[in-house]
Order: C-alpha cells, then sequence, then structure tokens
C-alpha cells in the first residue's frame, strides 16, 4: 500500500471486486475510465481541503466527476488521481457502493436528498501490470515513470 495525502490506496478490490474509486480494472490516470468518464486537470489546492498532504511532485491531478441519482438521492461524485499512476475513478450506481466507501478514501457529505462524495481513486503503483478494459492500454514501470503503452489502432486514433 502507498500514501496518497494521508490516505492509503489500494492494490487489490476493496468493495466487492471495485476498488475504491468505483472500477473493477485499473487504468493510467488522464485515460478514459472503463464506462468511458473522461478526465479534468485540477490542481492540488482543489484536492487538499478533503485529502491533505503529498500528493506527488506534480501541480495537478486529474478528477473524474459524474451524478448517480438513486431514488431520490443525487449523489454528485468526484474521484481524484496522481498523474502517471494507477486509477480506480468510474461511474457506480449502487447505494451499497456509497454506504460502504473507506472513511480514509473518501469524503460523504449530506444535504437533504443531495450527497457530495469526494474520492481518493489513485491505485498503490506497485500493481502488476494490468490492461484497461476500454482501450487495450497497459501500465508498465519504466525507470521512475509509468508510461502506457496502446494498442497500434488506439495510438492511430489519437494521432
Amino acid at each position: 500500500m502507498a500514501t496518497r495525502g494521508t490516505n492509503m490506496t489500494s492494490q487489490s478490490p476493496i468493495l466487492g471486486n471495485r476498488y475504491t474509486g468505483g472500477a473493477t480494472v485499473p487504468y493510467l490516470a488522464g485515460l478514459p475510465s472503463p464506462s468511458n468518464l473522461t478526465a479534468y486537470r485540477t490542481d492540488i489546492a482543489t484536492v487538499e481541503l478533503d485529502f491533505p498532504g503529498y500528493w506527488g511532485y506534480d501541480d495537478s491531478l486529474y478528477a473524474y466527476g459524474y451524478e448517480a441519482a438513486l431514488n431520490s438521492t443525487v449523489y454528485n461524485v468526484t474521484c481524484f488521481c496522481m498523474r502517471r499512476q494507477p486509477c480506480s475513478c468510474d461511474r457506480v450506481y449502487s447505494r451499497s457502493y456509497f454506504a460502504n466507501l473507506p472513511g480514509k478514501l473518501a469524503v460523504v457529505e449530506k444535504f437533504q436528498n443531495y450527497t457530495s462524495v469526494s474520492i481518493n481513486g489513485t491505485l498503490d503503483p506497485s500493481l502488476p501490470q494490468v490492461k484497461t478494459a476500454n482501450s487495450g492500454a497497459s501500465l508498465v514501470e519504466v525507470g521512475a515513470g509509468t508510461f502506457t503503452i496502446m494498442a497500434a489502432s488506439v495510438a492511430a486514433f489519437l494521432l
């Protein structure tokens, strides 16, 4: 396990088959999630109120956001991942998932029929090589950095 902020990240699924951020398959932060959530860059100051501590040497993180309407409650979810690290942020539509998020990895604030959820979705960088569900990309460690090796069709699409 590795420390992100003051929080421990996971190396294996901790909520059924889901990692803390909701994904069932880890992927490189910044790439679309398995359910095609897209990331946007945000600065560390945005996250430090909920998760104080070390967030890497870079001045920005990736954030993934979505809303989940379950019964009469709307969950406004923002999940954060450190750049160049394995990420677990993805859409989840399950009341039990939100009710069982680990307190050290998620901040849940309830207002009437609205719930704000902030999640640290960064995974332990020592994860073995994994494949993303949506792009065929693999995470591999090369020196001190994590690089993405993409299938030729995905690389051609991006160029």
